[in-house]
């Protein structure tokens, strides 16, 4: 995503060690559009330390900032995210069940089958958005004001993500 490259003062130097890390996931789909293909979380993880090596702490910071503000509240299915706001059993419980329901919609809404046993993914834009918007509204009613409050602390200043960048 150039404008977050450009957000995070991405060296060109940081910028190549970084290709070198996602080259071996990342795929074209033959569209234009460029989409990463994993073997689970270890994978994802690994994947992570290895680009957080190549950015300083403060690029570290910041692109941690941006994950969330590009999550949503759905960030709060993963545990170190939970464990900062300090979330209780019964919250984690509820907010993955509420995860588990946009999963669902999500298939709904984007994925159909062709007919032939071929599934096809169309997302809109505008339908993802307003999905990600009720999720998150679902989820930060579970919130304490002070979790509230901690998690905006998280999202740091405001990052305007383009569409493409989506």
């Amino acid at each position: 995503m150039p404008k977050v490259k450009e957000h995070l003062k991405v060296t060109d130097s940081q910028s190549s060690k970084i290709k070198e890390v996602l080259d071996p996931i990342m795929h074209d789909d033959g569209e234009g559009h460029t989409f990463m293909s994993i073997n689970g979380s270890e994978d994802m993880e690994k994947i992570d330390k290895d680009v957080m090596k190549v950015l300083d702490d403060k690029q570290n910071e910041r692109l941690e900032q941006l994950w969330l503000q590009q999550s949503g509240l759905l960030a709060l299915t993963d545990k170190k995210v939970a464990e900062k706001l300090s979330l209780k059993t019964e919250q984690s419980k509820q907010i993955d069940e509420i995860a588990t329901d946009y999963r669902q919609k999500m298939r709904d809404l984007f994925m159909s089958d062709d007919g032939n046993g071929e599934l096809t993914i169309k997302i809109d834009p505008s339908k993802l958005a307003d999905l990600q918007k009720a999720t998150d509204k679902k989820i930060g009613a579970l919130l304490t004001d002070d979790q509230n409050a901690a998690w905006k602390k998280l999202l740091g200043e405001k990052f305007e993500f383009s569409d493409k960048d989506k």
